[in-house]
């Protein structure tokens, strides 16, 4: 009887933890921002970054909750994202649970042409660096 006792309680335990909606400083939150953002420059240059890469040259930094609507089980979020050490740009997205699959999605504005050529320019310069670094 114990063992069915326990065994109800860690199965409702694991439920909770994959039903809350990851807060806007976590982990996975911010690798999803950092991985559209990332995909959607690069798309120009077709050029990539190792992970570990990314990690050192580009960081989410000063995140904040701006607002948490509890029936939408959403997360209002802006930070700062850092790349190297030429720009610290702001951004606004949102961290929410799909309703249908459960899964943990990110969602932020695209970027305009000018702030996209631009972020691009600066993550080329960043992806010259490793590819030197690489060479030496």
């Amino acid at each position: 009887m114990g063992k069915l006792a326990c065994l109800l309680l860690s199965v409702s335990l694991l439920t909770g933890c994959f039903g809350s909606v990851p807060k806007c400083s976590s982990g996975a939150s911010k690798e999803i921002l950092l991985n559209l953002l990332i995909r959607d420059m690069l798309n120009a240059s077709h050029e990539v970054l190792s992970d570990r890469d990314l990690n050192k040259y580009i960081q989410v930094i000063n995140v904040r909750t701006t607002d948490y609507d509890k029936q939408l089980k959403r997360y209002t979020c802006e930070a700062i994202v850092r790349f190297g050490d030429q720009l610290d740009y702001p951004i606004y997205y949102e961290s929410v649970i799909d309703e249908e699959s459960g899964e943990h999605m990110v969602y932020t504005d695209r970027l305009n042409i000018k702030q996209a050529f631009g972020l691009t320019h600066v993550v080329n310069g960043i992806i010259l660096k490793v590819n030197q670094g690489k060479n030496k």
